[in-house]
């Protein structure tokens, strides 16, 4: 007998046999669908109506769990639906208010299954009249900025901002902090927008951020190098009529710190052209000049003590 065959036999043998077997266990299935008792757990939603011109003192609680118990279908359909608990709190005066879970209805909730359980089940608010009250900003920051620069101010937009709470909460706060502004390593000038870091149950009237201003400068010193070469660039016919120089070098504080002498000189230029006439030479860029060799100089500002240098025909006076 071929494959073929034995599949087609597969199928067709006892034909009657196969179907009622599968009928019943579509039966089976049906039964434990709508017949078995199970119990499930999911979320409540709540929804909370309080008195005009009240407020809790702390935040609300947004869910509860629920455990109901009924047939399998009804128990599976439940999880699609939006359950939710209105409380209605709008009669209550200031003060603690207790509120029994139990007596509430659960909207959404499948007629037929019961519930077993709300967890937390009894809830507990205090509230408070709602105040208003206009507070200074302060930054709060970490960390430390980069070494050879200092922190030249902070500033905040607004400096001012109105909170918005229990009365028992607010009426005793001054000031709101921003959250920390890392400073850490800092080198440049930045600008961002910081959320204020307020207390449970207040609020902002306006905007839950700031901007923030943060002005860097970078520490700058003096150094005085004595006795700097004077190096000749020409053909050879010419001297410098005094051996060294003096440099008053203002510049970043951790730059000059780490200023090797040894890499500074200045270095006059004779362009080919030069009439040969004796005379002094002044800084500059093009023609008979002298310039200013070190690392990084367009970091630095530069005197040269004398500002002019003589130049003197090689081997005349």
């Amino acid at each position: 007998m071929s494959v073929r065959d034995d599949l087609r036999a597969a199928f067709t043998h006892n034909v009657g046999y196969k179907v009622a077997s599968l009928i019943f266990a579509l039966g089976i299935w049906v039964w434990v669908q709508n017949e078995q008792v199970i119990t499930d757990r999911t979320r409540v939603q709540l929804e909370w109506l309080l008195p005009d011109g009240l407020v809790a003192t702390e935040p609300l609680l947004e869910q509860v769990a629920l455990t109901t118990e009924g047939v399998q279908a009804l128990v599976r359909a439940t999880r699609a639906q939006d359950l939710h608990i209105t409380l209605d709190l709008r009669r209550a005066k200031i003060g603690d208010v207790t509120v029994d879970l139990a007596d509430q209805t659960i909207s959404g909730l499948p007629s037929g299954l019961r519930v077993v359980n709300l967890s937390p089940s009894t809830l507990r608010v205090q509230l408070d009249r709602i105040l208003k009250k206009k507070v200074a900003v302060r930054i709060a920051e970490t960390g430390d900025i980069a070494a050879g620069y200092r922190l030249q101010g902070l500033q905040v937009q607004p400096t001012n901002i109105e909170l918005v709470g229990p009365s028992s909460l607010l009426r005793s706060v001054s000031e709101v902090n921003t959250d920390p502004v890392d400073l850490s390593g800092l080198r440049d000038d930045m600008s961002l927008d910081v959320s204020l870091d307020l207390k449970p149950g207040i609020r902002s009237a306006s905007s839950r951020t700031v901007q923030v201003e943060v002005d860097v400068e970078e520490l700058r010193d003096v150094r005085i190098l004595e006795a700097v070469p004077i190096l000749l660039q020409d053909d050879g016919r010419y001297v410098a009529g005094i051996p060294t120089v003096r440099l008053k070098i203002e510049g970043p504080t951790a730059l000059l710190a780490e200023l090797d002498p040894t890499k500074v000189a200045i270095r006059v230029v004779v362009p080919a052209d030069y009439d040969g006439r004796t005379g002094e030479v002044a800084r500059g860029t093009e023609g008979l000049h002298y310039t200013v060799e070190l690392p990084d100089k367009d970091r630095y500002e530069v005197q040269v003590e004398p500002p002019r240098i003589p130049l003197l025909p090689k081997g005349g006076g």
